[in-house]
């Protein structure tokens, strides 16, 4: 129940951003920064999935009807409509099999960070490092969520690619 309440809570916050930067106990990215001593709690969750479109179950349907009345316009009018609604529930399931996997922050106060990564390896090693940042106050790293690198210090870079 305490989950639902923190999904449909006001203090959620998606993070879509380029490069994460942890330095001493601060991990800031975009317009935000966190102190790490306030991070409660870090999880990976399934990146959010968009619901099929009504509209374009029914531009399928509405077409496949359309097709039936067997005039030549009609079948033309019929193959657009549902290629149209074809092609909205194809764009969708497409976003939905990309959408990777979420950070999940949570801080002392309540608040709730979700930060996207297409690579869970990637996102394992994130993880390792804000764990080592909550051990230690002499942390330095700059994250390339983008690029999938790590760079530890001012010159040490730890690449990550897909196999």
């Amino acid at each position: 129940m305490e989950q639902l309440k923190n999904l449909f809570s006001s203090d959620e916050k998606v993070i879509d951003t380029p490069i994460m930067k942890v330095k001493g106990n601060v991990l800031a990215f975009n317009d935000y920064f966190l102190q790490i001593s306030n991070i409660s709690q870090v999880s990976i969750a399934p990146g959010s999935k968009r619901n099929y479109p009504v509209s374009a179950i029914a531009a399928v349907l509405g077409g496949l009807l359309i097709i039936s009345l067997k005039s030549f316009i009609a079948i033309l009018i019929g193959l657009m409509v549902a290629g149209f609604g074809g092609y909205m529930l194809y764009n969708t399931y497409t976003k939905n099999s990309n959408s990777g996997e979420n950070m999940v922050i949570h801080l002392n106060s309540g608040s709730i960070f979700y930060i996207n990564f297409k690579e869970r390896t990637f996102l394992n090693k994130v993880m390792e490092v804000l764990k080592d940042c909550s051990n230690s106050s002499k942390s330095n790293y700059v994250i390339d969520v983008k690029n999938s690198v790590i760079t530890v210090g001012d010159e040490n870079k730890i690449e990550f690619k897909q196999a």
